[in-house]
């Protein structure tokens, strides 16, 4: 899948493993942030986003949660990385 996100590289960011701008595979060109977003006085990212791991973890639960019901898969994926970004705002 090639996802439309600014991509970060990483650098010394402790986050960098748990975030989809570090983790997700890019084909081609692609837009990176100038210098790494990560504040070590705060501790914090502004521009963090979860991996895909965790998306796909919490819509597995969230399908669960629903009773295995079929033809929704993209449904509770997207349920999931809205429920995790709400969390990092």
């Amino acid at each position: 899948m090639n996802l439309d996100i600014t991509y970060c590289s990483g650098g010394d960011c402790p986050l960098r493993f748990d975030c989809l701008r570090y983790t997700a595979e890019h084909y081609g060109r692609y837009d990176c942030f100038g210098s790494v977003p990560y504040s070590a006085e705060k501790r914090e990212c502004d521009v963090f986003m979860s991996n895909a791991s965790q998306v796909n973890t919490t819509a597995y639960y969230l399908w669960q949660a629903a009773g295995y019901p079929t033809d929704s898969d993209f449904r509770f994926w997207f349920e999931a990385k809205e429920q995790l970004a709400n969390k990092l705002k």
